[in-house]
């Protein structure tokens, strides 16, 4: 990763050259705000592993800048994510090996006083992923691994009103085979919620082949009150519901926020947060925009061009093979 790409994070004895270097690429992470594509959407807060990495002095990661210019930045907690460049096209990433842990601290502070300065509430909205899961964590009996986490805090519950991303598998108690394997977004836990209650068979996805460990996906949720909430991965629409979102009030990247466990193992990329709902327009130009940033390879949808000269390449293929 060469200097543009990263942010390192003096120590004390560094501090006033830390703050010269800044200066001088303008690298500080209240950076001018960005839509990610062209007249678009202004994200909430917005995290890619090509830009923003922040260092210590020993090279270290520990914190992630907004790109978004609103300056909510997350800090490392638990471990430190390698720089990698295990990205599709070879890219920069982050990997996680199941104690790594980014948060965005919540909007109040411990004496319930409003903090202007932290990572703050944002409303209910969308929430852009692109990950590449390599293993389970197996401290749970169904293996529930968290992606990103963010309490909704109207509820006041911890398995309610939650914006979460997580995957699981199911097993045989007596022989341990799989039975199936899950990718969860949060609701709340009487819809498509965590613990495979409505969660999407990764069967169902086209192209997974029933695995999603080692794949690229570009997940995209929204959550924002209504009954047309959507989940989508690679382009291809998954799930239409309502999703009962109330916002984000902090955020953690790799691990359940309610005790930092159910750690993510695999590799990031980007991690983008908005408020509110993107058009279908906005929402696909951004989608196509992050899969061709990283060269994800998108889902063809059912019915559209790509997806029938696929099978017709596979129905001939087979022929071939059957001769």
């Amino acid at each position: 990763m060469n200097r543009e790409q990263q942010t390192r994070k003096p120590g004390p004895r560094v501090w006033l050259s830390g703050l010269l270097v800044l200066g001088c690429f303008g690298l500080a992470a209240s950076a001018t705000a960005e839509s990610v594509v062209p007249g678009g959407t202004v994200p909430y807060a917005w995290y890619r592993a090509d830009t923003g990495v922040i260092l210590n002095d020993d090279d270290e990661v520990v914190g992630w800048a907004d790109q978004s210019g609103n300056a909510r930045d997350v800090d490392v907690v638990s471990g430190s994510p390698l720089q990698t460049n295990n990205a599709p096209n070879g890219g920069p990433t982050l990997t996680f090996d199941g104690n790594d842990i980014f948060v965005g601290q919540p909007l109040l502070d411990p004496l319930g006083t409003p903090d202007p300065t932290k990572w703050g509430y944002a409303a209910a909205g969308t929430v852009l992923a692109v990950w590449s899961p390599t293993d389970y964590d197996p401290a749970h009996r169904e293996d529930i691994t968290y992606v990103y986490d963010g309490r909704q805090p109207a509820s006041g519950k911890a398995y309610m009103y939650r914006q979460f991303l997580s995957y699981s598998r199911t097993h045989e108690g007596d022989t341990g085979e799989v039975l199936g394997q899950y990718i969860e977004v949060g609701a709340r836990d009487v819809t498509l919620v965590a613990y495979n209650v409505g969660g999407i068979p990764t069967a169902d996805i086209p192209g997974m082949e029933g695995d999603i460990l080692g794949k690229w996906l570009a997940t995209t949720t929204t959550h924002t009150t209504g009954t047309n909430d959507v989940f989508r991965i690679n382009g291809w629409q998954a799930f239409s519901g309502n999703l009962y979102g109330e916002g984000i009030n902090g955020l953690t990247i790799g691990a359940d926020r309610r005790i930092n466990a159910y750690e993510f193992r695999g590799h990031m990329a980007e991690l983008i947060v908005f408020e509110g709902a993107l058009s279908p327009t906005e929402m696909a130009s951004v989608e196509a925009a992050v899969m061709d940033r990283w060269a994800v390879t998108a889902i063809p949808e059912p019915g559209s061009c790509a997806m029938v000269l696929g099978l017709a390449l596979a129905a001939a293929l087979l022929r071939r093979r059957l001769r």
